[in-house]
């Protein structure tokens, strides 16, 4: 059966069939090509990122606050010998910090909410942006061996300057086989 054109109804399915699956050929290749350029932007935004990370000791700054990290240590235990607590060394590690934080407004600022939680300040980055907050049951054994009662305190006043110890638990697998930072205040601190 032919058109008005001599073209027949057969030929004519199957120059549309054959244009269809071209165009879903082209989609795709655009969308692969599209996908490939997005994952090479965000790995050297990454490395980038990961690049420009600052040193242990190195002063960072928010309008708030001024927070240096003095030290990170990996442990099993924290506490103090009568009341230590610890963990499994065979599947866990606990990534201690040590920091200063000082007021550098000229109003008392406020720490935390309801319980010490370093979260809003400190916290841990693998080098896939995935984010690790403190264990707050960590943490506090880990401040008694600094005797550091005044970190319990909800406020910092202008000009005054508090230890801050946030512990970390993490799996050690994960934790030796990754590159992890400290994210202080949105900056990163290389650890391992």
């Amino acid at each position: 059966m032919k058109n008005q054109k001599g073209i027949s109804v057969i030929k004519l399915i199957l120059i549309v069939i054959v244009a269809v699956i071209a165009i879903f050929f082209i989609v795709s290749k655009v969308n692969q090509t599209i996908e490939k350029n997005e994952k090479e932007e965000e790995r050297a935004r990454l490395e980038a990122r990961h690049e420009a990370s600052l040193n242990i000791g190195d002063k960072i700054t928010n309008k708030y606050y001024e927070i240096t990290v003095t030290n990170i240590e990996e442990r099993t235990k924290v506490g103090i010998p009568k009341y230590y607590k610890t963990v499994d060394d065979y599947y866990y590690t606990l990534v201690c910090v040590t920091a200063e934080m000082k007021n550098i407004t000229n109003e008392p600022q406020r720490i935390y909410d309801y319980r010490p939680d370093y979260s809003i300040y400190l916290k841990l980055e693998d080098e896939d942006e995935r984010i690790y907050y403190n264990d707050s049951d960590y943490t506090g054994y880990y401040q008694f061996e600094f005797d550091n009662l005044e970190t319990v305190q909800f406020t910092i006043n202008p000009g005054e300057t508090v230890t801050v110890n946030p512990v970390f638990k993490m799996d050690k697998s994960r934790y030796h086989n990754k590159t992890f930072y400290l994210n202080v205040l949105g900056k990163l601190v290389k650890i391992q």
